[in-house]
């Protein structure tokens, strides 16, 4: 067999599930103030939404 298939990775592995990605990220009080609370869905259809709005713009 290659040595390179039965030896062990020499990289260290994380685990993801026991890490927290925002406690590694450090956000300034000017950005936390520019937070407007409005949270947009997932689903969100942005094209249709911006065709309604010049719809009803114009």
């Amino acid at each position: 067999m290659d040595k390179n298939l039965t030896s062990k990775p020499d990289k260290k592995v994380v685990d993801m599930e026991n890490t927290n990605p925002q406690d590694d990220i450090k956000i300034s009080t000017f950005v936390k103030s520019m937070q407007t609370g409005v949270r947009i869905p997932t689903d969100l259809d942005y094209k249709k939404a911006q065709g309604d709005h010049l719809v009803e713009k114009h």
